[in-house]
């Protein structure tokens, strides 16, 4: 079958997250991150994922945006305890530095 544009650069994305965030570079990550969300703004696991990174980036305030709208927006899944415990630091983050 053949693939979609669309979702070859998805895929190439994908790994170049997975690269970047395997050598610790979250402001690149993050980057590719936006790019993916900007081809497929549904995908939610990308949200979550970019909410996370951010987090470890040090950047709470974005982090606690896009894991908010993770919890708000996505379907129902089995990672929502781990999403409300970096909601929680995300939001001791932002006490801390105010």
């Amino acid at each position: 079958m053949p693939v979609s544009h669309r979702k070859i650069l998805l895929r190439m994305l994908t790994n170049l997250k997975l690269i970047y965030v395997n050598n610790r570079d979250f402001a690149r990550a993050v980057r590719v991150m936006d790019r993916s969300l900007e081809v497929a703004p549904d995908q939610w696991s990308e949200l979550r994922d970019r909410g996370l990174v951010l987090l470890q980036n040090g950047e709470p305030g974005k982090a606690l945006r896009d894991l908010k709208r993770y919890i708000e927006f996505a379907p129902p899944t089995d990672d929502e305890q781990p999403v409300r415990q970096a909601i929680a630091a995300a939001q001791r983050l932002i006490a801390q530095n105010n």
